[in-house]
Parts: C-alpha cells; structure tokens; sequence
C-alpha cells in the first residue's frame, strides 16, 4: 500500500494534535496525574489518569507495586569530617529592613535586605534554635 501526501499529511496532524493534548509522542503524560492509591494485600495499586484538555479522560492506566523486604545492613562507612553549625543573629529587623548576620569558622558576612521596600512583599525570615525559615510575602 503506497501512502499518498494526503495520507501523510493526516497522520502527521493526529501524531501532532495527540502530542499537544500530550496521549502519545514526545509530550505523553504531560497531563498525567495520579488519582488513585489504593491499598491491597502486600501493596498498592495506582490508577495514573491522563487529561485530553484538562477535563476529558484520554488514558487511564494502573500499576500495582509490591511491598518489598527490608535487607540486611550495610557496612558502617568512614567517619566523615566534622560539619560547621553556622552562627545566626538578627542585624536589622525594620518595617521595611530585615538583614541577617551570618557567621562560620571561615567567613562573615550580614544578607542584603530580605524584605521588600516599604514592608510589603519580600522574605520574612524567622530564626530559632532549631530552625532558619524563609517566607515570601507576595
């Protein structure tokens, strides 16, 4: 069977459409979520389900993954070197200035501004003992 132009022509538009709505080619499981995990005996099972235009149902697919058996343990590797905790503190904290002091064994130095000008917008930051924690604000 000789294929005409036409019929190339045809074929290339459905590989490319398929590939946009992302069911086959180069783009498959772009629109591809996990929309179930069920569990069963010894494991799970997971029902992957791709979108044609984000509503439609184009695939749906399944796989079942087994709980496995934890091993034995491993050889105990080379001590490692000491780490470095660095050293925190506040430098400034304004309405529209926040800066960290930041010290290691090596070096210092304190962060440019992490809040946004005029208070709104930027990085919050909150130090602890246990934590450094960054927020944006938008």
């Amino acid at each position: 069977m000789a294929f005409t132009a036409k019929h190339a022509l045809a074929v290339s538009q459905k590989y490319t459409d398929d590939s946009i709505a992302g069911t086959s080619g180069v783009l498959a499981g772009k629109n591809c979520q996990i929309t179930s995990i069920e569990e069963i005996e010894g494991g799970h099972k997971i029902t992957f389900t791709w979108y044609k235009d984000g509503e439609s149902i184009a695939h749906t697919d399944t796989i079942t993954v087994m709980d496995g058996e934890k091993g034995e343990q491993g050889e105990q590797g080379e001590q490692g070197e000491p780490g470095v905790s660095p050293e925190i503190t506040v430098e400034e904290s304004t309405a529209s200035s926040y800066k960290l002091r930041i010290k290691t064994d090596d070096d210092e130095f304190v962060t440019p501004n992490l809040k946004g000008s005029g208070g709104s917008g930027g990085i919050d930051v909150s130090v602890s003992e246990e934590s450094l924690i960054f927020t944006y604000n938008s």
